[in-house]
């Protein structure tokens, strides 16, 4: 869909009517928004055509409500034309066309939402189906298919074209969360109506948040990350700072790291490519015009040196002055936009076009990732757990995929599997195949919240009396820190075959490893992952503990020293292999304060080019600096 390079959008709705833009058309101030657009440096605009107004359908009843015929919702009846058939309005149809063309005169690639009918906690259901579950209503399903059908046999071979959208969270137009072959169905219906008649663009999810629960059949909730990964061709995520990783300020690295792992997650479990669909800052409550530029700029730095495929903002114009529904009543629907709803730049706006300018030169090969984040089956809330996995490896210039339990796991040097917690987050057959890669020479590590781990005498080489919740808050010491820590159980044994590496304070063991094969087994007795997920600033405040620690022993057990490092836990580096010669390494301050650092290498190397910023020993807030070197 994107090409081979870093696709920068927006999330478009015309300047001056926002989602009016349809019935109070005008061509020539949708003209002027891409001519200021253009200039931004904006490439891609994902555009909603509102459901209810491009197939404004309704049902005419009589006696007893029995139905008579569907009708347009001026009562003029649906003809044996193709826009009649689908029950399509040719109007609306016609000023699409009008704006797809447009976007081909100023060169923008087109993500096209084909059922938005929810934007800005509202709904745009077309009135013969307000009072159905869309999902599978079968009435639903006909005009849907109609639509889809209209809708893609006309566009399919536009110019503009760049890929077809399933909509704008449609998860939320209505409720089947518990039911995930539902779900499978709807968007599987609608992906296979695309591809019969076009095999050439990508089916895109459009979907705001997947639940990782869809490893287990257990308690779901949500839609399902992997059923709905088979339907689609490439996925997507929304993961605002204000609702994934509230607690922090919005250009620290908890909600800068969480973009870019949110988005590694979904696509490493699935094999899906994924993008960055919608993100922003959510208006002036949370930044102010300047830190949100500076929001920008690490957020689309770090997606980028994630190797993520594309960074969309969340929208494009501001639409605080907007009095009509929903921006009336939605307060989050306000002053959010890329530029000025006048048309008037941002810091924001200057920031993402002179980043764009640079890095969309560049495609970088993939960073080393030697340590593998192996994802609980039944864990809650994945995308913030991950988050915090990769930030506290991050923290120690430590590269991270996510696999699931239930997978084949890939080759690591370091396993991670974070917070066990209730009786299902790994069932034999994983505990199996973590034991052959510790017996192949890999260190396992798994941290323990609440749940039960099976073989965990095994696993732990502890001989256990008993368990009990601590009496009192418990700290845990490493390397001479004190860090508070809140386990959910502490264990009294009668012989640990392994080296203790750290204890509680109460002198119980709480973090035991043992040689098992060629390799070692670590078990955390308490989760340093689901600890920092509960503490405010933990990745950013000068007075918060340093939990890091706890990864640095890990990956030192496991002999795991990563190539390029620096001696500062806020400016992290990442090398991209070219070849065993050539690398490209970025080194990137997650901090909202210049830092200072020093780079170091387990190899010689010399530097031969600057793709990006200066490489002097510090960093501006939110930058990086991006190099090549020649190893030797």
């Amino acid at each position: 869909m994107f090409g081979r390079k870093f696709a920068f959008g927006v999330n478009y709705w015309a300047s001056e009517n926002a989602t009016r833009m349809w019935r109070n058309f005008d061509a020539n101030a949708i003209e002027n928004d891409f001519i200021a657009l253009k200039k931004a440096g904006v490439k891609w605009l994902r555009i909603f055509p509102l459901w209810n107004e491009f197939q404004p359908i309704k049902e005419l009843t009589t006696w007893v409500g029995k139905s008579l015929e569907v009708v347009y919702e001026d009562e003029a009846p649906l003809d044996d034309t193709p826009e009649g058939v689908a029950g399509v309005s040719p109007v609306m149809m016609d000023r699409l066309e009008t704006v797809m063309n447009l976007c081909r005169k100023y060169g923008f690639k087109v993500d096209l939402a084909i059922f938005t009918g929810f934007m800005s906690s509202m709904n745009y259901i077309p009135r013969l189906l307000e009072s159905k579950n869309v999902f599978t209503d079968p009435i639903a399903l006909m005009w849907e298919q109609k639509y889809v059908k209209y809708i893609v046999t006309r566009f399919a071979n536009h110019s503009a074209l760049g890929g077809w959208d399933l909509g704008n969270e449609c998860s939320v137009m209505r409720t089947i969360k518990e039911d995930v072959p539902a779900q499978y169905s709807w968007s599987l219906m609608v992906a296979n109506a695309i591809r019969v008649i076009d095999k050439e663009h990508p089916v895109i999810s459009g979907l705001d948040t997947l639940s990782t629960k869809t490893i287990t059949p257990e308690n779901t909730e949500g839609w399902q990350l992997l059923e709905h990964a088979e339907c689609v061709d490439i996925l997507t995520t929304h993961p605002y700072p204000i609702f994934r990783q509230p607690l922090d300020k919005i250009n620290t690295m908890r909600p800068i790291i969480h973009t870019a792992a949110e988005n590694s997650l979904f696509e490493d479990i699935t094999g899906k490519p994924c993008f960055i669909e919608e993100t922003g800052s959510i208006g002036y409550q949370t930044c102010s015009l300047d830190s949100e530029a500076d929001f920008i700029r690490g957020d689309m730095l770090s997606a980028y040196l994630h190797g993520c495929h594309g960074y969309f903002w969340w929208c494009a114009f501001d639409q605080g002055d907007i009095d009509f529904a929903p921006y009336k009543y939605n307060n989050i629907g306000s002053d959010y936009g890329l530029m000025m709803g006048d048309r008037w730049e941002k810091p924001a706006t200057d920031e993402a076009r002179r980043l764009m300018t640079v890095i969309s030169q560049y495609e970088l090969p993939k960073f080393e990732r030697n340590a593998v984040c192996v994802v609980p089956l039944n864990l809650r809330n994945g995308p913030s757990l991950a988050a915090n996995v990769m930030c506290l490896a991050t923290q120690n210039d430590i590269g991270v995929r996510y696999c699931s339990a239930s997978k084949e796991l890939p080759e690591g040097k370091l396993y991670i599997v974070p917070s066990i917690e209730g009786n299902g987050a790994l069932h034999r057959n994983d505990v199996e195949n973590l034991k052959e890669k510790a017996r192949s020479g890999a260190t396992v590590y798994i941290s323990m919240g609440s749940g039960f781990l099976r073989m965990f005498p095994e696993l732990s080489g502890m001989d256990i009396i008993s368990r009990e919740s601590p009496a009192k808050p418990l700290t845990v010491n490493i390397d001479g820190i004190d860090l508070p820590v809140n386990p959910a159980y502490v264990y009294h044994v009668s012989d640990i075959r392994g080296e203790v590496l750290a204890e509680f304070s109460d002198k119980t063991p709480a973090i035991v490893c043992r040689k098992f094969g060629n390799g070692k087994i670590i078990i955390s007795l308490f989760s340093v992952e689901s600890q920092v997920a509960r503490l405010k600033g933990a990745f950013d405040r000068i007075d918060a503990p340093h939990y890091y620690k706890v990864y640095e022993l890990i990956a030192k057990k496991a002999g795991l020293k990563p190539a390029f490092y620096t001696d500062n836990i806020y400016v992290c580096a990442k090398e991209h292999k070219i070849d065993e010669k050539r690398s490209i390494v970025s080194l990137m301050n997650y901090s909202d304060s210049e830092q200072k650092y020093t780079v170091s290498s387990t190899t010689g190397y010399t530097v031969k080019k600057t793709l990006y910023g200066l490489l002097n020993g510090k960093l501006g807030k939110n930058d990086a600096v991006i190099f090549e070197v020649e190893k030797y």
